[in-house]
C-alpha cells in the first residue's frame, strides 16, 4: 500500500473524534514508545522511532508537549531530560489492529477501482497505482465532490491526472455512492 497513509488517516481519526491538534498524535508517540525498546529514551531518540515506525515527522516542541502529557498521566517518569515507562500506569494502546483495518478498507477500494477502471479501458498496474489515482483524485476534487451529484459531469481533469484517469476515477466513485455503501464509506474516512 501507499506508505504512510494509513498513518494519515488514523489521524483523520483522531481529529474528527475531536482530539485537539498535538493530542491526535499521542497514540502514534505511545505506540513507539511501547513497541520498542525505548526505556531511558530522549527526545530525539523517539522523534526518530516515530519517523521510522509511522512515517511521522512530529516537531521537537509538539513532542515534548506530548511526553508532557504522557508523564502528567503518569506513562512516564522524566529525570535529567530522559524518559523511562512507569508501572502505574502501563501503556496499553496498540494502533498495529487499527492500522490494520485502515489498510483492508484501502485494499478493498484500490481493487474495486482496478476491476472498474480496467472495465472502462483504463489499465492500473497495481493496488498502489489504484490508490494513488484515487488519492490525487480525491484530494484535487475533493470540494467539488461534495457540491455536485455526479462527479464525473462537472470536474476537470488536474494537473497530475489524465483526462482518462479522472473521468473513470469519477465515474468509479459515482457508481460505488449509488451501489455500494460500505466503500462510499472508505472513500467518505480517506476524504
Amino acid at each position: 500500500m501507499v506508505p504512510g497513509l494509513a498513518t494519515l488517516a488514523l489521524l483523520k481519526v483522531y481529529f474528527d473524534a475531536g482530539q485537539d491538534h498535538i493530542e491526535m498524535f499521542l497514540p502514534f508517540t505511545l505506540d513507539t514508545i511501547k513497541a520498542g525498546p525505548l526505556d531511558g529514551f530522549a527526545l530525539a531518540d523517539l522523534k526518530t522511532a516515530i519517523l521510522t515506525r509511522h512515517g511521522l515527522d512530529i516537531p521537537a516542541p509538539a513532542l515534548n508537549t506530548l511526553l508532557h502529557r504522557a508523564v502528567r498521566r503518569n506513562h512516564l517518569r522524566r529525570e535529567a531530560g530522559r524518559y523511562w515507562t512507569t508501572a502505574s500506569a502501563p501503556i496499553t494502546i496498540d494502533i498495529s489492529e487499527a492500522r490494520a483495518h485502515v489498510e483492508r478498507e484501502h485494499l478493498a477500494l484500490a481493487t474495486s477501482l482496478l476491476e472498474f477502471a480496467a472495465n472502462h479501458t483504463l489499465q492500473l498496474a497495481t493496488t498502489e497505482a489504484a490508490l494513488t489515482v484515487l488519492l490525487s483524485f480525491l484530494q484535487e476534487h475533493h470540494g467539488r465532490m461534495l457540491l455536485e451529484p455526479d462527479p464525473s459531469q462537472a470536474i476537470s481533469s488536474p494537473e497530475i491526472l489524465s483526462r482518462k484517469e479522472t473521468r473513470v476515477v469519477a465515474r468509479f466513485i459515482h457508481h460505488i455512492h449509488a451501489t455500494d455503501p460500505v466503500l462510499t464509506n472508505y472513500v467518505q474516512r480517506m476524504g
